[in-house]
């Protein structure tokens, strides 16, 4: 009939309305979601198992390994970074294969990783490829003769086209060992010249870290205090890319003999470690930009060694002789995970070492790594406290 409602059309527009709000709804929320800064994350200060990460795959090598290693995260398939059929993995007809390496990240949607033997003449090299391992070059080569030193642990951090190093150097001058804590700054258009940003001698210094937040770089120094034997000067600093000038934010001098490690900047401040001797455990500290003050704020039990901070989140982890022991905590200092999971790693043992990856949304990684027979365990604990496992085994 003319002018009657058609009950059935309506119902279906109505449904279809319902629908789309929905689904933009959950478009929304999961956008929102997508806020973990994971290159940083999987930026840690131990690199002895380095590792990154895209939204599928984690991407991970030891240091004493010449080719990188993929696992994709839903499934657990794992195997080098290569795609080549019948190929060794040996030699640098590898996709996989870039040799003794310092440092891998992903930036701008490619994974970087930074030699650490200089070739003759060109210096030590920075390869990029794509994240499925195709598309591999190499970018530049950092001068060695800036790097003369065997930096401890360190850092290569790409912004801006400019490649980032940070360590502390050791140096023989005058037949003498002498230490530096050093950053410069390596420019990818080889037009541009390197340049130091920071170039300190120390009388002792070690646990060296930084990290980008925005256009300025953030670094932690820790010194031997002069006239001392266990006094640390700590000194969290940051550099400024747009002025070139370097700000003292807070510094603790002759303090105690308390190290820091790793660090994780917000837009409102800088959280940090301090590891303590007597008594042991690892404390948390926050630096508050607007106010300009540092305090403590919690402890992770220091036998959890191996501690990470990574966008509101601290870990610690050992493995024990009843399996891997993990707690974790958001920066306010609340219990997410604190318990310990029977998973088939082995024992406790020396040449057996426990690292934290990083984090997604919904996971932390760590590497199980066995100095003796070169082998990597990559275990994931949910943040939720939905468990544990192991997601896959290389070497061994």
């Amino acid at each position: 009939m003319d002018g009657a409602i058609d009950v059935k059309r309506v119902t279906i527009v109505l449904f279809s309305l319902l629908l789309f709000s929905l689904l933009g709804c959950r478009e929304e929320n999961e956008t929102n979601t997508q806020t973990l800064d994971t290159a940083r994350s999987f930026y840690q200060y131990y690199p002895l198992v380095m590792a990154a990460e895209s939204e599928d795959t984690v991407y991970y090598m030891d240091m004493f390994s010449s080719v990188i290693q993929y696992v994709d995260k839903a499934t657990g398939i794992s195997g080098p970074l290569c795609g080549k059929p019948e190929c060794t993995h040996d030699s640098e007809s590898c996709n996989a294969y870039v040799g003794s390496t310092a440092r891998m990240f992903v930036d701008g949607g490619r994974l970087y990783t930074v030699g650490v033997v200089p070739e003759p003449v060109l210096g030590i090299p920075v390869y990029s490829m794509a994240l499925d391992g195709t598309d591999r070059r190499t970018e530049t080569y950092l001068d060695d003769e800036i790097l003369p030193g065997s930096g401890n642990w360190p850092y290569y951090l790409l912004h801006d086209g400019v490649m980032y190093y940070g360590s502390v150097d050791q140096r023989i001058e005058n037949g003498e060992e002498v230490l530096y804590n050093h950053i410069c700054a390596f420019p990818l258009d080889e037009k541009a010249e390197p340049y130091d940003i920071l170039l300190e001698k120390v009388p002792y210094s070690w646990d060296f870290s930084m990290q980008f937040y925005g256009d300025r770089l953030y670094f932690i120094t820790n010194e031997l205090a002069a006239g001392t034997d266990d006094r640390r000067d700590f000194r969290l600093r940051r550099y400024d890319v747009g002025s070139g000038e370097v700000e003292t934010l807070y510094e603790d001098l002759a303090s105690s003999p308390d190290k820091a490690t790793e660090l994780w900047v917000t837009e409102q401040g800088v959280y940090f470690d301090r590891l303590a001797i007597d008594p042991m455990e690892v404390k948390i500290f926050y630096y508050d930009f607007e106010a300009g003050t540092c305090e403590y704020r919690f402890s992770t039990d220091v036998s959890y060694s191996r501690v990470g901070l990574a966008d509101d989140l601290v870990t610690g982890v050992e493995l024990t002789d009843g399996g891997l022991r993990v707690v974790l905590k958001d920066f306010a200092g609340n219990v997410l995970v604190d318990d310990l999971y029977a998973l088939e790693l082995g024992k406790p043992d020396p040449s057996v070492d426990v690292f934290f990856l990083g984090r997604d949304n919904a996971t932390a990684f760590y590497a199980i790594y066995d100095m003796k027979d070169n082998s990597v365990a990559i275990v994931t604990v949910a943040l939720d406290g939905g468990g544990a496992k192991i997601l896959c085994t290389q070497g061994g």
